[in-house]
């Protein structure tokens, strides 16, 4: 079982998480201040679109006549056309109400558009995405945190939570971290040019030689691609499922067997192969 670790300075705070690759990737967490401006956005979107959803309800009623200041006529007067529109109005407001941060959120792989502006994005605590059920969790618990107004027990609940998570991140085992350009494998299309040489030496007693008796197949662009991933890996810029889809890529390429992901690990993988890739091809 994975355990998540939280390190601290003076102006950041950040979420550790291990893997069994035995790499350690970290993420800031973002405060108050920074979910606060990104609701903010969101808010002011929101309203604009409810201000614009009532005069579209304003100009369609008096469109078929039926638009008029005083309620109580309006009540008595209504028609079928006037309750379809009405209708549509209604489904409209509950569509923005709970579908605006269940749709971005889903869409854009825990981002709306005051999240993505202010470069925050939710995640599972175990780093990965957020599916639908997690999204739909962490906002159908908003109204909650809602309460008793203006997301009062939310920010008394992330004042005091260490990775200042909300109820709705509770529920849904969610985390709101800085996003980072995630580097991802049509990012590496540069090519490392090898200048020309004498063949290396091949020692027949050196494991990596036995082990990758192949390496020779492998491209200057595959070497770049390893090369770039474990330049980045440190800086925690490298996703998991990247690591896995390389190794597992140049392990096809070296006819390896399929085990030997699973054995070594991916990111021992890349190392040796990369090493392998230097001394002898």
């Amino acid at each position: 079982m994975q355990s998540y670790t939280q390190s601290y300075t003076q102006l950041s705070q950040e979420y550790t998480i291990p893997t069994p690759e035995n790499v350690s990737f970290g993420y800031e967490v973002v405060g108050i201040g920074n979910r606060f401006i990104a609701t903010l956005f969101d808010s002011a979107i929101l309203l604009l679109l409810f201000v614009a959803i009532n005069l579209l309800l304003a100009f369609a009623l008096d469109l078929v006549g039926a638009f008029s200041t005083n309620l109580l006529d309006f009540a008595e007067e209504i028609g079928w056309s006037q309750g379809i529109l009405i209708a549509i109005y209604t489904l409209l407001q509950f569509l923005l109400i709970w579908g605006y941060y269940i749709g971005f959120e889903w869409l854009w792989q825990g981002q709306t558009p005051g999240k993505r502006w202010t470069k925050i994005r939710v995640v599972r605590i175990d780093g990965n995405p957020v599916g639908f059920g997690e999204v739909a969790i962490r906002n159908l618990v908003r109204i909650i945190d809602f309460l008793p107004a203006t997301y009062a027990l939310g920010l008394v609940t992330m004042f005091f939570s260490e990775n200042a998570r909300r109820l709705g991140d509770y529920a849904a085992g969610t985390i709101v971290i800085k996003d980072k350009s995630m580097l991802t494998l049509e990012d590496v299309t540069a090519v490392t040019e090898r200048k020309a040489s004498e063949p290396h030496p091949i020692d027949e007693a050196d494991p990596l030689y036995t082990r990758y008796i192949n390496i020779r197949t492998l491209s200057s662009s595959d070497y770049a691609l390893i090369d770039e991933l474990l330049k980045r890996y440190n800086r925690n810029r490298v996703d998991f499922e990247l690591l896995n889809r390389a190794a597992n890529s140049m392990r096809k390429k070296l006819n390896l067997d399929e085990n030997e992901v699973a054995t070594i690990g991916s990111l021992k993988l890349l190392e040796e192969i990369a090493e392998a890739y230097r001394r002898y091809a």
